[in-house]
């Protein structure tokens, strides 16, 4: 890894990022491997939507969940029931979220020791909606805010049940985002992204 942070002109010193998410997957196995936050497709649209390799993505960032049991999925939203509206996309409406978990675990994690943060979803930017973390009480999504010293931005949900990924719009504001971030908050310079931001 500091051989790969030289060659990239970044001293061994320098600062990675950090992804955070929600919770594991109704899953997860006692593996460490198995239970990894942000796998799969998830990883392969953030990585694609950074101009980056997956491998690439994980040598620039941490990651983490910022609950460590799976909350539980919520219930069927009446809007979703085929049988009532003949909607037949999305299968499940996502898990619940403990917010009070979560932002006690915000609170605890050590902001100052990254360039920056991207925050997955609005539940998880909302857990930093606390005294002295700055976020707004009306966390929007493409919210951009310094914390000691981190630049954090609060990013859409990279899962597949959510509809904003199908609006191609989407797709280039995403990707003009996460980018931009990378590059203001010094983590990797605009020539080391890939110009494909398709995910």
């Amino acid at each position: 890894y500091h051989r790969w942070l030289t060659q990239n002109g970044l001293g061994s010193g320098a600062r990675r990022g950090i992804v955070v998410g929600q919770a594991p997957g109704k899953n997860r196995c006692d593996k460490p491997w198995c239970c990894r936050p942000l796998q799969g497709l998830a990883e392969r649209r953030v990585a694609k939507l950074a101009g980056l390799s997956v491998d690439e993505l994980w040598l620039h960032f941490q990651r983490t969940n910022l609950v460590d049991y799976h909350p539980g999925r919520k219930g069927r939203s009446e809007k979703h029931i085929a049988t009532v509206t003949g909607y037949n996309l999305h299968m499940g409406d996502g898990d619940t979220f403990p917010l009070k978990d979560a932002r006690k675990a915000a609170a605890a994690l050590p902001l100052r020791e990254y360039a920056c943060a991207i925050l997955l979803g609005l539940n998880v930017g909302r857990a930093f909606v606390q005294e002295g973390m700055l976020l707004g009480s009306q966390v929007k999504l493409f919210e951009e805010v310094w914390i000691e010293g981190c630049l954090v931005l609060v990013f859409p949900h990279p899962s597949g049940i959510s509809h904003f990924w199908n609006v191609p719009s989407n797709m280039e504001r995403a990707a003009r985002a996460i980018r931009g971030v990378l590059t203001k908050s010094g983590l990797i310079s605009k020539s080391k992204q890939d110009d494909n931001y398709c995910a």
